[in-house]
């Protein structure tokens, strides 16, 4: 799987909504991705700068399996909350920040879990848009957040 940072490739385009009643989520996935679960609350920042930009469509070049890391949190101990977002298609596809937060929300719901310490922490996950064909992975992204 190839993961680009992207940097700027955003446009002011009112976006269509997409369905959400299909979407598959999965914790533990996706493989190779790092099997760290952070504290949930490291994840709030990259969910929450994606959700600010709401319909502000991002361009994906053609897939399969083309991904883009779109939003991190940066942390000093080398482990990061990153969002990523893969497109499946082979051919490209504008998606939404808000449509990027949404999906990422729902791996966040569901891949929460509860430590002994009660502290919430999420597992790495993804959810699927099986409609449009791409998905969004929450993960420990690590150095890469820096290089944003």
């Amino acid at each position: 799987m190839k993961v680009t940072t992207l940097l700027a490739l955003a446009s002011p385009i009112v976006a269509s909504a997409i369905k959400r009643d299909d979407v598959q989520v999965k914790c533990g996935q996706p493989g190779g991705a790092s099997d760290n679960e952070l504290p949930a609350s490291s994840y709030a920042y990259p969910i929450d700068q994606l959700s600010n930009h709401g319909d502000v469509k991002v361009h994906f070049y053609a897939g399969p399996a083309y991904c883009y890391l779109v939003s991190c949190n940066p942390s000093n101990n080398g482990n990061s909350a990153g969002v990523t977002v893969c497109n499946d298609k082979p051919e490209e596809v504008d998606i939404t920040y808000g449509d990027m937060a949404w999906f990422a929300q729902r791996v966040y719901e569901q891949c929460k879990v509860r430590h002994d310490d009660g502290n919430d922490y999420i597992q790495k996950g993804q959810a699927f848009n099986n409609d449009a064909n791409w998905n969004v992975f929450l993960s420990d992204v690590g150095d890469a957040c820096k290089k944003q």
